[in-house]
């Protein structure tokens, strides 16, 4: 009643401007230059009844009772104020700024067992803050009656949400997790605990708006819809409502799956639905400040976001993943603790993001090829994408899904120092190798070191586009593993001699520094059931000697007139009869000219001369052909391969 009584009776202008001039200014005021800024003076009139108002120290404005405004806040997500001239790492380590009401409430609860028996809303009727540069606490109160009020959180915070909704019930918890505990049971977030308490509502109104809208409604203005709802609705379950509306949100990614058919089984399918709905969302999300996360719904996959006319990218995600993962259980089950340990450490890696470079160091018949696919499975098993390439064709062949590393990667044929795959940005190779995991590459001695520094190159640059701190990591930051025998062939260079041949070896690269080297050293060809005792002893004295040759360790034998360790002697078990060692005799004993096969096309398969030099290819070719009956047919082919990349 007094406000209005002096608001009425003061009725009008409270304000006026004055201006101040001396005496001698009163005769020249007309010549004068005008000055607003140091002339005039701005302020306020005072009217007598207030002026007698405040002199009587009367309250001016007051507020009965009291308000304590009370923060809401997750663990050590406060809110600190500080001036810009003070120092951040001062601010971050004063323990004052990790006080907050909340945080001193949750501690006067475990000081005073009084305090336990008020929820936080209430326990500014009984208890004062107080707050200085040397400490924040709360203490009994003693003076007039004040009140508590949590200050507002929005539902689309999330955790902050539900933690402001169990702050109104919950008395004296002296932690965050017990804050959350309900009957003895901590649960996991704040919103499980308030639907434990039965806080939250069932969702139904929003569920029954999205299913009356898919009555008429696109599939993409359902998803604006269910965004509009999550955004400004209190949603008790939004993942609950997704899983229920998933299939009316998706109807238009069907559509784009049938442009490619042949690339599409029952499994892809519908991971692809559920990804393209939840990718569709996040960009929506995106728009207005939030993610999926914030709303508890699954990130997608990768198979969301691809384009569906990128069919290499189709293949390879094309795998039916219950059936990879029979398979790859299967393969880890029979692994040896040699071949687990190197599984291990390359299937961290990649799971890990961690982007290592490993070569599997290890001779023929110690499972190398068994390793890779057990590999491929496991990480396809997982939805990623796993490349597998060789040096030669044969050998991709016997990976799962293998190509060679020049068709995949492009690696031009007449390779430089400095040169890089024909890979450009933004077609469909860029896209499979920026969504790819892992990269397996089987016999890479074979293949000289500026093939793999050119693949490194080129990782670097395309993987950048999506990761900045790809260009500076190796291989872009993509685990990729080597494999081989040093023991076995090296780079082919025509004419090189032997120094210029052991510098194009990956060894030497630069590479090599940040490769991590592990080996096989069990022979698994010798455990197989499937060859006699006396086979298997025969086999493992082979293959001692061959690895002695290999590692140089198998004594030498002198020879007149020849440098010493130039020659070593075959054991006898190795060559044929002394009269028989021509090239008539090898060709008798290989294909015997006395046996009649039934099945004429298996036994030469299960045949062949392996020969040091073309001369003596054509040699035994010309002496075979001879003896063959009937016509002679001749197919002639290229001795020079074209480079048919974009450069040429």
């Amino acid at each position: 009643m007094h406000k209005y009584l002096f608001k009425y009776v003061t009725k009008g202008f409270d304000c006026a401007r004055s201006k101040i001039l001396p005496n001698s200014a009163l005769s020249n005021s007309s010549s004068e230059t005008v000055n607003e800024i140091d002339n005039y003076l701005e302020f306020r009139y005072v009217t007598p009844n207030e002026a007698t108002w405040r002199l009587l120290e009367f309250d001016i404005h007051y507020r009965d009772p009291s308000v304590e405004r009370l923060p809401v806040h997750l663990p050590f997500e406060n809110n600190v104020i500080y001036s810009e001239d003070d120092n951040l790492e001062e601010v971050i380590e004063d323990p004052n700024n990790m006080i907050t009401k909340l945080t001193a409430w949750l501690e006067a609860n475990s000081q005073h067992p009084l305090a336990r028996q008020y929820t936080y809303i209430e326990f500014p009727e009984y208890f004062t803050w107080h707050s200085n540069s040397n400490s924040k606490y709360w203490d009994f109160r003693r003076g007039s009656r004040r009140i508590g009020r949590i200050a507002h959180v929005s539902p689309c915070q999330g955790e902050p949400y539900y933690l402001h909704l169990l702050l109104h019930i919950v008395k004296g918890p002296t932690s965050f997790a017990e804050i959350r505990t309900i009957s003895g049971h901590e649960y996991p977030t704040y919103r499980a605990a308030c639907e434990a308490l039965g806080l939250l509502g069932d969702d139904q109104e929003w569920s029954n708006a999205l299913r009356d809208a898919a009555q008429w409604a696109m599939p993409y203005q359902l998803r604006q819809l269910f965004v509009t709802i999550l955004l400004f609705c209190e949603v008790t379950n939004p993942r609950r409502i997704f899983d229920e509306h998933v299939s009316k949100m998706s109807e238009d990614a069907p559509h784009r799956l049938n442009r490619n058919p042949g690339h599409i089984n029952n499994t892809m399918a519908d991971m692809y639905l559920s990804s393209y709905t939840l990718n569709e969302l996040d960009k929506l999300l995106r728009d207005a400040g939030y993610c999926l996360s914030h709303f508890s719904l699954p990130v997608p996959n990768d198979l969301g976001s691809i384009s569906t006319q990128n069919r290499l990218l189709l293949d390879e995600i094309s795998y039916n993943i219950p059936i990879m993962t029979i398979a790859s259980n299967d393969y880890i089950s029979r692994l040896n603790n040699n071949q687990k340990g190197v599984f291990d450490a390359i299937y961290d890696s990649v799971m890990g993001d961690r982007g290592r470079t490993f070569f599997d160091y290890g001779y023929g018949g110690t499972g190398k090829t068994f390793l890779w696919t057990t590999l491929l499975y496991s990480v396809r098993s997982q939805g990623k994408i796993a490349l597998a390439v060789a040096s030669s064709g044969i050998a991709s062949l016997l990976l799962p899904g293998g190509r060679t590393s020049h068709s995949r990667f492009k690696i031009p044929l007449d390779i430089a120092q400095n040169s890089v795959c024909s890979i450009k940005k933004n077609t469909h190779l860029a896209e499979l190798i920026q969504k790819t995991f892992l990269i397996i590459w089987d016999e890479a001695p074979v293949n000289h070191r500026y093939c793999f520094e050119a693949l490194d190159r080129t990782l670097r640059d395309i993987l950048s586009e999506t990761n900045q701190n790809s260009e500076n990591r190796q291989f872009g930051g993509m685990t990729v593993v080597l494999g081989g025998d040093f023991r076995q062939t090296l780079p082919v260079i025509p004419n090189a001699s032997k120094q210029q041949i052991l510098r194009s070896c990956i060894v030497n690269s630069y590479l090599w520094k940040e490769c991590t080297l592990l080996q096989l050293t069990e022979n698994m060809r010798l455990k197989s059931g499937n060859i006699s005792t006396s086979e298997r002893e025969e086999l493992s004295t082979f293959a001692e000697w061959l690895l002695r040759v290999g590692n140089g360790t198998e004594l030498s034998v002198p020879r007149p007139n020849e440098a010493s360790g130039s020659f070593i002697e075959i054991p006898q078990s190795l060559l044929l009869p002394p009269d028989c060692r021509n090239l008539d005799g090898l060709i008798s004993f290989v294909y015997n000219s006395d046996s009649d096969p039934a099945n004429i096309t298996s036994y030469l398969c299960d045949r062949a001369i392996l020969a040091p030099t073309n001369e003596v290819v054509s040699k035994i070719n010309s002496t075979m052909t001879a003896q063959l009956a009937g016509t002679e047919i001749s197919y002639y082919s290229s001795d020079s391969i074209d480079d048919a990349t974009a450069n040429h």
